[in-house]
């Protein structure tokens, strides 16, 4: 390195890079760059390459700052190479979301520059991060023709392929690809999951998945050789663990020495959960210390569980041969009766949910929350994980703006770092959730304890029994959650809600017939008195007349720039992959090369609404396709739409239906879930396919219909008769005060060691 390296300049030069790239801060602008103030910005920085890279990316780890292209624009202005330069930018300008600077940075690059595929692996993965997944395509495949071993670009390139739901194209990159740029570990996890999980695009069929599968192990068998550590890998990512075993076997024969054998070994032994079969093994290769620090502390964890749970066992139980993390533990954790004393306080419910975010089972909560305070005979109280407004996720808080949310109790996540047993038996952050709830039930003893929506049900469940609440409730808001969530402990939901629904202690409650139905065929649950059927309700406003709905009407359409003679289709929801938003538009698209009059209007905020906002201005009829966002009392702003289109995969009972009935708008759906439910006859119509000629046909025959405004009030009255706020407090008020079932025995000595367990399982004080 040359001399001087790393020394600080005195001053930093006062002006700015033509483009409009920020000036260094508490500094003077001028009109242009000039030689000399160039000049000064390398002496103050060192003249040397290798000295202001070493500035770059000193600032880099610094944190934000405008020196860097400061720096690197005044290089590329006085003609130097600035490749390097404009990499480490455009990088650290990605890692601080700063998408609008990288990309003006890289238009006042020079052209050679542009050209090099560093740098279009960097644009790749700045357009891929601002949501422009086609864009970051291109710049991934322009990339890799630059440089055909880029791992980087490769992988970049595949990941968005199968965000894209464009698995055959992700799999003929991975065919074209040299060996050394299939190196990128991630994008062949995501490529596996991706099949294992089943792309959107991918028919609904093992075998085709299997094919899928196979065809792409195939190809990496002759591109790395049938031993090759990576064809073990994929067969682990594919949840085919015996064969991942086999290969591993036939690898650690033919090539003893090959460092990846442990490595693989040990992330085998922790995805397939048989902790009894690999313990031995786990224990060797962790004593010989050659596992990178994470994957250490993960086996030195399940090494931890494995003997925590031999430990926790009296005799021989029947879990204990199959030691799947953290299904096990669940059903061991749910089927046992041990519970400590429990003395019910005055409080009578606690309502536990994740956020107060702008959705559905959200809403639901809310409602029940406020129904039920109505009511001074039974005490109830609010508990919410996170209320973080930066998140989105005090929507509704916000909303109602009124004492009885501001007072809500915010469950202390974070507090609780080192979760005590048998919490930390299981994954990071349901053992925090888990227990910080426990801590909170502890403190506020209530009768009984509510928990809504999936994950939260199995974690709010948990600590509940390890409390020894009396009932427990769980509420999912959709259908089985296996199919809705793709999470990792989504695959431990099937034995986890299986042991938890077959104690006396818990509940199961459903919003629609559909939902409960599925739980039970998923479960192969009989049916009992604990499982039970409560519609949402909401707080439904009076009925407007007509002239009222029609100057409302007028006056939402001139807030978003719509005629208000205009034939308006609308949407709501979450724009994620669930609500298949790429229909919705295509369908949109039919629309309005069919009709002049038509506009679509859709509501609602999420990860694919960047892309879907770029589809749709790249169709030509931008125009006529608004899509604002989330929006403040989006149900009452329905009142804008002719119909509502709702394209979702899956729906346990969908609050947008009835809000749009509420307002007298009829509604074209997808017949899954619960949606059937929501729709009053003559009032709606329901799509099997899935493919947008279909909705179309069904939008176009509802307009023919024109509905009258008397059929429009009987809508909705209907909606308000079914779905309203009182019925359901009443249906939960009753729900709450039924007779208690047999409840687990008080836990002591002896009924721990006639159980099988060696002690009762106390949260520590």
């Amino acid at each position: 390195m040359m001399e001087g390296l790393g020394r600080r300049p005195a001053a930093v030069p006062k002006f700015v890079p033509v483009g409009g790239v920020p000036a260094v801060a508490g500094t003077q602008p001028v009109r242009r760059i000039t030689r000399n103030s160039v000049d000064s910005v390398l002496r103050a920085f060192g003249t040397g390459p290798d000295e202001w890279l070493y500035v770059l990316r000193k600032k880099q780890d610094e944190g934000p700052s405008a020196e860097l292209e400061t720096l690197t624009c005044a290089l590329a202005r006085c003609g130097r190479d600035v490749t390097r330069a404009a990499e480490i930018t455009i990088a650290h300008q990605r890692s601080e979301k700063r998408f609008a600077d990288a990309f003006r940075l890289f238009r006042d690059l020079p052209e050679p520059s542009q050209r090099a595929f560093s740098i279009q692996r960097e644009m790749a993965a700045t357009n891929y991060e601002a949501g422009d997944l086609h864009r970051a395509v291109r710049w991934a495949a322009s990339a890799l023709a630059g440089n055909p071993d880029d791992a980087g670009a490769l992988g970049i390139l595949v990941v968005t392929l199968c965000r894209l739901g464009r698995l055959p194209e992700a799999i003929k990159a991975v065919e074209l690809a040299t060996p050394p740029s299939l190196n990128c570990n991630w994008a062949l996890a995501v490529l596996f999951r991706t099949i294992a999980e089943r792309a959107d695009d991918m028919p609904a069929s093992a075998d085709a998945r299997d094919a899928c599968a196979e065809e792409t192990l195939a190809i990496l068998e002759r591109k790395l050789g049938r031993t090759h550590i990576r064809i073990a890998q994929a067969y682990r990512l594919l949840g085919d663990y015996d064969r991942a075993a086999d290969r591993l076997a036939k690898i650690r024969a033919e090539e003893p020495n090959n460092p990846g054998i442990d490595r693989e070994t040990a992330e085998l032994a922790l995805a397939s959960g048989r902790l009894v079969e690999h313990i031995d093994e786990l224990r060797r290769i962790l004593d010989a210390g050659k596992l990178p620090k994470k994957l250490e502390a993960r086996v030195q964890q399940a090494i931890d569980w494995h003997d925590a749970m031999t430990n926790f066992y009296a005799k021989p139980h029947p879990f204990a041969e199959d030691y799947a993390v953290p299904d096990a533990t669940f059903e061991m954790l749910y089927s046992t009766r041990a519970r400590p004393d429990y003395a019910c306080s005055a409080l009578d419910v606690a309502l536990v949910g994740a956020t107060l975010a702008g959705g559905g089972a959200e809403n639901a909560l809310c409602n029940a929350h406020i129904a039920l305070d109505a009511h001074t005979e039974l005490s109830s109280q609010l508990w919410i994980y996170s209320l973080d407004p930066v998140a989105g996720h005090d929507f509704f808080r916000a909303q109602h703006d009124t004492p009885l949310f501001s007072d809500a109790h915010c469950i202390e996540i974070g507090a609780d770092k080192d979760p005590p047993a048998p919490f930390c038996w299981l994954p990071d952050d349901t053992a925090r959730h888990a227990s910080a709830v426990a801590h909170m039930l502890k403190a506020r003893r209530p009768k009984v304890v509510h928990a809504w929506q999936d994950s939260t049900n199995i974690e709010v469940a948990l600590a509940a029994i390890m409390a020894g609440v009396p009932r427990i409730v769980i509420h999912p808001h959709n259908m089985r959650p296996d199919l809705v969530h793709k999470t990792k402990i989504a695959k431990s939901f099937r034995r986890a809600y299986g042991a938890l629904l077959r104690r006396p202690d818990v509940e199961l409650l459903c919003v629609s017939k559909s939902s409960l139905n599925d739980y039970r065929n998923w479960l192969e649950l009989e049916e009992t008195d604990r499982q039970h059927i409560i519609h949402n309700g909401f707080d439904w406003p009076d009925m407007p007349s007509r002239a009222k709905k029609r100057a409302e009407r007028t006056a939402v359409r001139a807030e978003f720039g719509i005629d208000a003679d205009a034939y308006v289709v609308g949407g709501m929801f979450r724009v994620i992959s669930l609500k298949r938003p790429e229909l919705w538009l295509e369908t949109a698209l039919r629309v309005l090369r069919a009709q002049d009059d038509a506009v679509f209007l859709l509501f609602g905020e999420g990860p694919g609404l960047p892309a879907l906002r770029k589809m749709a201005a790249e169709s030509g009829y931008g125009d006529r396709i608004i899509l604002p966002g989330q929006v403040a009392h989006a149900a009452r702003k329905c009142v804008a739409f002719d119909a509502l289109l709702h394209t979702s995969s899956n729906e346990g009972l969908p609050t947008v239906a009835l809000e749009a009935q509420a307002m007298g708008i009829g509604v074209v759906a997808a017949d899954v879930g619960g949606v059937r439910e929501t729709l009053r006859p003559s009032c709606g119509a329901l799509v099997r396919s899935a493919d947008s000629e279909t909705f179309f046909q069904a939008l176009q025959e509802w307009r023919a219909r024109e509905l009258t405004f008397d059929d429009e009030r009987m809508m909705m009255r209907w909606v308000r008769d079914r779905f309203g706020l009182e019925r359901m407090a009443s249906e939960l008020r009753d729900l709450y005060r039924r007779p208690l079932a047999a409840t687990p025995k008080l836990c002591d000595a002896e009924v721990a060691r006639k159980e099988g367990y060696r002690e009762a399982l106390t949260i520590p004080a």
